[in-house]
């Protein structure tokens, strides 16, 4: 998953499914935490409130790929990432912002 403001990708993490996964299923993945993280950019940070959370404002765009292929993607008007930890970069989708990805996907 790879998720862009602008034309800067500013995550990019790794999650599993199955080849036979449906776009559905995919996206419920992609709300889970992923086996790697490829990509945090430095201005991904924490809510002073809520070390668990950061909030993206603006259009931001999440792709999903399979190897090089785009399996689905969708832009969306700001956007909710959770980790874990305060400690990790495990970020990942909540599941109110996976309902809205899959409303909005390609």
């Amino acid at each position: 998953m790879e998720v862009l403001q602008g034309d800067v990708v500013i995550l990019a993490t790794m999650f599993d499914v199955s080849d036979r996964s449906t776009v559905s299923e995919i996206w419920d993945a992609a709300g889970e935490k992923p086996f790697s993280t490829e990509v945090v950019a430095p201005t991904l940070v924490a809510s002073k409130e809520s070390p668990l959370k950061t909030e993206l404002s603006g259009p931001v765009e999440i792709r999903i790929l399979h190897t090089t292929s785009l399996e689905t993607s969708v832009t969306l008007t700001g956007l909710i990432l959770v980790r874990t930890t305060s400690e990790s970069e495990d970020w990942h989708l909540p599941v109110s912002e996976v309902r809205r990805a899959k409303k909005g996907a390609l």
